[in-house]
């Protein structure tokens, strides 16, 4: 007997389609990210506010002489900010205001201008701290002594740098360009920060320290103090194996990054003390992060490793719902991210020609709109929603009921962990359900898996401990089916519809655990909802509509649009 039209079949692993034509989740980029910069040159270390990018420019050829350019993100217009004989690099911006360092240009460390992390700190290279209000175009001095200054950052009217007396004796310095008052020193360092520059936000400070002891150990440590407080907090410290030290700050959030045998990254909530490592997939190797507060994006080393120099990239993490996500994958080096204003910048291309991208950060997320590409066998672009389906995912979309059962897909394939297991499995959310792959259980017919998103949405709702949540006896109503493994009945249209729909198993007709698969077991009994009668299920929730036509008197909410609009995706 032929079964039901909206049946959905579990038998294929996207995995495996993905390993054989060597295609990955990060393949498939966002239209979003746009070049911001003129021409092909080496361009390096941009920062942003939101509305403007800053950068190193060494379009003059030479590497020991940079200048600062600057692009407007509404107009689109690139504006020279600082050239000319002098060296001027390091630029940050906030508001009008370009900050950087400039001095005679001296030879530089011999490092690559596309790794981000290497601060422009050099013995015997005086430096000075200069700033320029773009609106007005009055270029001023913030810094100029006899000690030499490096690597300022700036948030509202606070600039910070790092200065030096004597050559080894490092002091954290700053100064209000609103009142132009006296520079003040935060602190003295006890080591150079040799990888990273300063992070300032509002009128908090993060910085990091790092030393070499006789045994050639590398030590670090991340402080943080706010401009009015007298002595510095250690954040964290610890031992390294070289220098892949850097960190981040955004509100209450500081993201930090070492190597210590491997690549770790790590958050802390300054308001609740609250400490995170995330256990990132797919053996990525997480350096040079950015924050917003609730976004961290790093450089990826993983790519870099494999390919034995070849790529560099970018991936992203959602502290609010623990998914992973590439960003830009284009055989070449994506690094130095950074991420001010809801805007993520970073430099692409090759030592030589760089150039500095940006992106609004929604434009980089797993839901991004997809730019159209042809339909194949292995995969669908939907223009309803434009996104594309793919391998494993799209046979199971064409063989399982399809539009009527998952909808239309509402991102591309990611990684998310799973609230439940604590997992990291790769997804892909329809606008009704979450496919998930389960590579634990390959080669079964639960290898591919549906979120058990009516549990998810009854819980934000608030709405597992009421009444119609709570569990009840069997009262052994022919018209009802009871759940001894939840509590719960399904009774009358809903029991027919629960009944009559199910995954395919290869099972004859519509077996029991066909229909758990695709809907789960209910958690509640039926009731009424903004005037609509529905009952819940762990994978599912069900709406009675009456007054609609057969075979649309039971349709599946759309839990799926609903949790990535709670999530602002």
């Amino acid at each position: 007997m032929r079964k039901n039209i909206w049946r959905l079949s579990l038998a294929f692993s996207l995995f495996l389609s993905i390993l054989c034509t060597g295609v990955s989740q990060a393949a498939f980029a966002s239209p979003g990210p746009t070049p911001v910069t003129s021409g092909m040159s080496a361009q390096s270390l941009p920062r942003t506010d939101g509305k403007t990018v800053v950068w190193n420019d060494y379009r003059t050829g030479d590497r020991n002489n940079a200048d600062v350019y600057a692009t407007d993100l509404t107009t689109g217009k690139e504006s020279a900010v600082a050239t000319g004989p002098l060296d001027q690099r390091m630029p940050d911006v906030d508001g009008n205001i370009v900050v950087w360092e400039q001095g005679q240009p001296c030879p530089q460390p011999s490092i690559n201008p596309l790794y981000a992390a290497t601060t422009s700190t050099w013995v015997g290279c005086h430096r000075d701290i200069y700033a320029k209000n773009l609106m007005t175009g009055q270029v001023f001095a913030v810094a100029n002594s006899s000690s030499d200054q490096s690597d300022p950052a700036i948030s509202g009217s606070w600039i910070v740098w790092v200065a030096s007396n004597t050559p080894g004796q490092y002091m954290l310095q700053a100064s209000d360009i609103n009142t132009m008052g006296s520079v003040i020193t935060l602190a003295r360092l006890n080591a150079p920060v040799v990888t990273h520059r300063v992070d300032i936000d509002g009128n908090r400070v993060v910085w990091g320290e790092e030393s070499t002891d006789t045994s050639s150990v590398r030590h670090w440590r991340l402080l943080t103090i706010q401009i009015g407080e007298s002595n510095p907090t250690v954040l964290d410290q610890g031992t390294a194996d070289n220098d892949q030290f850097s960190w981040d700050l955004h509100g209450d959030t500081v993201v930090y990054a070492f190597h210590n045998t491997s690549f770790i990254l790590k958050t802390i909530n300054l308001k609740y003390g609250d400490r995170l490592t995330p256990t990132f997939p797919n053996q990525q190797l997480p350096a040079n992060p950015t924050t917003d507060g609730r976004y961290i994006f790093f450089e990826d080393y993983q790519a870099l490793f494999d390919s034995k120099g070849a790529t560099l990239n970018l991936q992203g993490y959602d502290l609010l719902t623990g998914s992973y996500f590439g960003i830009v994958v284009n055989n070449g080096y994506n690094a130095a991210p950074f991420m001010r204003g809801g805007i993520l910048v970073w430099q692409s291309g090759q030592p030589q020609t760089s150039v500095i991208y940006s992106s609004a950060i929604i434009n980089v997320l797993p839901s991004a709109k997809q730019a159209p590409v042809p339909s194949t066998a292995d995969r669908y672009y939907f223009p309803d929603t434009q996104h594309t389906l793919s391998f494993g995912f799209k046979y199971f979309w064409d063989h399982s009921g399809g539009l009527p059962i998952f909808g239309y897909p509402l991102t591309e394939e990611f990684s998310e962990t799973n609230s439940d297991t604590g997992k990291v499995y790769t997804v892909q959310y329809f606008e009704r359900e979450r496919y998930e792959y389960h590579p634990e259980f390959k080669g079964t017919p639960y290898e591919t898996e549906l979120g058990r998103l009516g549990a998810i949405d009854a819980q934000q709702r608030g709405l597992s401990g009421t009444g119609s949540f709570q569990t009840v006896p069997n009262s052994n109503d022919p018209n009802c089916t009871y759940f001894s493994q939840t509590g719960h009945n399904a009774c009358g249209t809903f029991r027919s519809y629960w009944q009559s729909h199910g995954l395919e198993f290869g099972d004859p007709s519509i077996s029991f655990r066909e229909s758990v698969a695709l809907f789960g077991y209910p958690i509640s009994e039926q009731f009424v909802q903004n005037g609509t009668t529905v009952q819940y299920f762990e994978r599912a929730v069900l709406e009675y509509h009456p007054e609609k036509p057969q075979p649309y008197t039971i349709l599946l909410r759309r839990l799926g649009t609903d949790l990535l609009t709670q999530r602002n995706w």
